[in-house]
């Protein structure tokens, strides 16, 4: 939000306590940006359907929208919760995401109006982690939803849209900061890397609109650039392919 705003852009801060809401919009206004707040949950839709539709009639136009709201907890069969806590991450990290995408697409789509949608994903939508069934499968979930919105977009002719998929490694926030003491996560990169990767994203200076940040050990950070097509999508490597009635006529 820093950066959007000292590039110059109004931002639109939407979460679920007005205090933090506040801190971070003077945070911003007192580098000279402009920001509004809103107090919202990302998982009642309908706060945040009537957030996008005010900014809209406020300013007659929507650039950019952040799909950035998420957690992370690992999930255990031994753990008592772990059907709530499923729950709550698929409804949280796949469910909500992907509404408001698809609101986005209804109501932007073929319109005047030029709208980029960046979805902050993890890396665990690119591959398995220990304890990872809630997190991991809302990711995988997640991104799977956002390969079709995309297909669908292109079948649909949609061309005033366009979806950005960020898959950052473990970031050392201050929320991620204990779990990291703690070794339930490793290896975290800088926020400062994913936020440029997000900025080159959405100023399209990136080869591809797919791209994972993170930090390998022995090598750095790195961004792995990723490619999306339709034709050679597949979950899982080909490992033979074989014709089994090569006389089949359907038309008989």
């Amino acid at each position: 939000s820093e950066r959007l705003a000292k590039g110059g852009a109004k931002v639109y801060l939407v979460a679920r306590t007005m205090e933090k809401l506040e801190k971070a919009r003077d945070k911003i206004t007192k580098i000279g940006g402009k920001a509004a707040i809103y107090p919202a949950s990302i998982t009642d839709f309908d706060e945040i359907k009537k957030v996008i539709d005010d900014v809209y009639k406020k300013e007659s136009r929507l650039d950019i929208f952040v799909n950035n709201a998420g957690a992370y907890k690992p999930v255990s069969f031994k753990d008592k919760d772990a059907i709530d806590k499923f729950r709550h991450l698929a409804e949280l990290d796949f469910l909500a995401p992907s509404l408001i995408t698809l609101y986005l697409v209804q109501k932007f789509g073929n319109t005047n109006n030029t709208l980029k949608v960046l979805t902050v994903s993890s890396q665990a939508a690119l591959k398995l982690f220990e304890n990872g069934v809630g997190y991991g499968t809302a990711k995988i979930g997640l991104s799977a939803f956002l390969f079709e919105a995309e297909h669908q977009l292109n079948t649909e002719g949609i061309k005033n849209i366009k979806l950005y998929r960020l898959y950052p490694g473990t970031v050392a926030t201050e929320a991620m900061m204990p779990l990291i003491k703690e070794g339930i996560l490793q290896n975290p990169t800088t926020l400062d890397s994913v936020v440029d990767a997000a900025s080159d994203l959405l100023l399209d200076k990136t080869m591809s609109r797919d791209l994972e940040i993170k930090y390998v050990p022995g090598e750095g950070i790195k961004r792995i650039y990723l490619e999306y097509a339709t034709d050679k999508f597949r979950l899982l490597p080909v490992v033979r392919e074989e014709v089994v009635d090569m006389n089949f006529d359907p038309s008989i």
